[in-house]
């Protein structure tokens, strides 16, 4: 045993007089663990050290860099012990998002745990949720005992000589990751972040998306040079052509599994989808996501603007448009005459779209808390088909052209690996790797409902009296770990496209980028309108394309807005929450209960008396029941609420008086 108890004595000791030498072999350590978790194999992370050494150096260095500030403290052994728990978190946290979404772990996703813990029982069961909650508590407490238990350096450091040493070692990771490079990429200058993340490795990329967030400065970015291009695309006139009614549909983790080679099915789950490729213009479109971030292609196609320019896994939703507008789809056609409208059945704070959607232009937002007749499937999320009344009642209520932009949720992952129903099997005519048979046969189930959603609308909107557009594409392919070899494009980032329509519209076939979808449904219908659309439309096959797309994205949003003559002319719309207006008209005292009157109810709908939250039963769209004594002088009012309990939206106060006290009759519907 008293071997066994010199170790720990050695390593302070090593600690606290060779510390940089402990650093660089704990350092390397943590990065092989790390690297091991991310690509699951030590094969390939074997493989990854002998042809890229010096990457794999380099995420040591930085790894061992965070370490640092040991040098200027004395408490040097509980600071490695909790900066050395960081690391291991975030390499097991980067292994079960790769495993869950097939898009490895980013700094923005830290900002982002509220929106995820919200569809966490989609991913975990209540015993997985147990389990990870008992071991955070577990890891915090032990973390918390070390810093009381473990010793601290004998000697205080030597300020003088570690700032240097410190101060040194910045400075040369600095050089190494912003001029001395060499064939050490950005990860942003990637086409998709998992490419960066093999190439570059977990602590590179992880560090890159801290800091690199927004649009970096061109290089050449100027005043003439924007005017000059401001110009261009003024001399392109305004045009607003028949002005149809624009329906976007972004349908979930949709994509033609025909597309994958070496799969058999026995039946073809999306039929409406294939017939509707054949007889329209479509064509393979290249989204930035990968089995999760809808709404980064959400941003690609109401923008118009690429991801390409952000930062490492940046969310710009989360990042930049919750508290500044942009151009968008939405504001360029509501410059013509149109109304915008967005509907998305699933909770109105997700992404924060109930504030970024005021930001991009829309009129109202009919998220999944004012929908009715709602039904789920197997895995919680609401099922697509609700939306088709949605869109009809959205149309039917306008009185000018609309556009209408709706996200779809039924076919979101995580796919359940013991489903034993799904009418469609499948069978693998090559190794594809792809995982349990009965997630992807239960994929295939959601994939043939949604495409009966696209159909029955489609029915409805052929006999509609105006003239629609109806746009359908795939936000991203499903998280079910096929290898992109598979693919037909080679890419898994290639969903596809329909610009569907009712008065015989034709188009070509293209292969587009996210970003351009927008732009070519607009020149099919002949309209003209908004700077970057117009720069789509006239200046794609342009030499400088790509480079005077980065400067007017910077421009538009972070630089000086030249384009617009130096002020941004898009302010936040005043965003009304579901198409209908909920109304309460009465609260009645009942015996030991009260009931709420009025109209436009839902399941969501939730009653508060005197700004406290009461447990509210839905009954109809005219009647809540609240299982409470309401009170002359009380003051109650109905709140549209989701599961994480944020009121989106409210009918105001209405005060209790006498009136409401006396004896009436029970509505039928609560006699029981």
């Amino acid at each position: 045993m008293k071997p066994i108890k010199k170790i720990p004595r050695f390593l302070f000791a090593a600690l606290e007089k060779k510390p940089i030498s402990v650093l660089i072999i704990l350092s390397f350590a943590l990065n092989c663990f790390i690297e091991v978790m991310g690509r699951r194999s030590p094969a390939d992370v074997l493989t990854y050290m002998v042809t890229r050494p010096h990457l794999f150096l380099l995420n040591t260095f930085i790894i061992m860099c965070s370490f640092l500030i040991i040098l200027l403290i004395q408490r040097r052994a509980f600071i490695v012990l909790l900066i050395s728990t960081l690391w291991v978190v975030c390499g097991i946290t980067n292994c079960s998002l790769m495993f869950l979404r097939a898009l490895p772990f980013t700094a923005r996703d830290i900002f982002l745990v509220y929106d995820g813990l919200k569809v966490a029982k989609a991913y975990f069961s209540v015993t997985d949720i147990i389990l990870i909650a008992t071991g955070a508590a577990a890891v915090l407490f032990l973390l918390v005992l070390s810093f009381f238990k473990l010793p601290k350096c004998r000697k205080p450091p030597k300020y003088s000589r570690q700032i240097i040493t410190v101060a040194s070692l910045v400075l040369i990771l600095v050089f190494i990751t912003t001029v001395g490079t060499g064939d050490i990429a950005l990860a942003s200058d990637y086409e998709n972040i998992n490419a960066a993340y093999d190439d570059c490795g977990f602590a590179f990329c992880f560090t890159s998306s801290i800091f690199d967030s927004g649009i970096g400065k061109p290089d050449d970015y100027s005043q003439d040079k924007m005017e000059a291009l401001k110009a261009q695309l003024d001399a392109i006139p305004d045009s607003a052509g028949k002005k149809p009614n624009i329906i976007y549909i972004q349908l979930e983790s949709f994509f033609d599994p025909s597309t994958i080679n070496g799969l058999s099915y026995s039946k073809n789950p999306i039929p409406v989808f294939t017939q509707l490729k054949q007889e329209f213009p479509s064509g393979f479109l290249c989204v930035p996501a990968l089995g999760a971030g809808t709404v980064n292609t959400e941003f690609e196609i109401l923008t118009g603007m690429s991801l390409d320019y952000f930062g490492v896994g940046e969310y710009p939703y989360d990042s930049t448009f919750r508290s500044q507008t942009c151009e968008s789809l939405a504001y360029n056609l509501k410059s013509i005459g149109y109304g915008a409208y967005a509907i998305h059945n699933h909770s109105g704070t997700f992404y924060s779209r109930n504030i970024v959607y005021a930001n991009l232009g829309f009129d109202s937002f009919t998220s999944l808390e004012y929908m009715k007749d709602i039904q789920y499937n197997e895995t919680g999320w609401a099922k697509d088909a609700v939306l088709e009344d949605c869109i009809m009642d959205t149309l039917n209520a306008s009185n000018k052209s609309g556009f209408i932009f709706a996200v779809t949720a039924q076919g979101h992952g995580k796919y359940p690996t013991d489903f034993t129903d799904s009418p469609i099997s499948v069978e693998e005519t090559e190794q594809l790797e792809i995982g349990d048979p009965e997630a992807l046969e239960y994929y295939m189930y959601q994939l043939e409902e949604t495409d009966r959603f696209i159909g029955s609308l489609i029915e409805r909107l052929k006999s509609y009296p105006e003239d629609v557009v109806l746009v359908l594409y795939g936000d991203h392919l499903p998280a079910l770990g096929i290898s992109p070899e598979f693919h037909t494009t080679r890419s898994l980032y290639n969903t596809e496209y329909i610009v569907w329509n009712n008065f015989g519209m034709k188009g070509d076939d293209k292969d587009l980028f996210a970003y351009r979808l927008s732009a070519h449904v607009l020149d099919m219908v002949d309209i003209r309108k908004g700077t970057i659309f117009k720069y789509h439309q006239s200046c794609f096959a342009s030499a400088n394309y790509f480079k005077n797309l980065e400067m007017l994205e910077y421009d538009m949003i972070f630089g000086e807005k030249y384009v617009y003559n130096g002020v941004n002319p898009f302010a936040p719309t005043d965003l009304h929450m579901g198409l209908e207006v909920i109304l309460l008209t009465k609260a009645a005292l009942h015996g030991d209960f009260s009931y709420i009157s009025g109209s436009g109810f839902t399941s969501f709908s939730v009653v508060y008396v005197n700004g406290n939250r009461r447990n509210t039963d839905y009954i109809n769209p005219s009647l809540l029941y609240v299982d409470c004594q309401i009170k002359e002088g009380d003051t109650v009012e109905v709140c549209q609420a989701g599961d994480d309990n944020v009121p989106l939206s409210s009918t105001g106060g209405y005060t209790v008086t006498t009136s409401d006290l006396l004896p009436a009759e029970i509505p039928p519907e609560l006699a029981w």
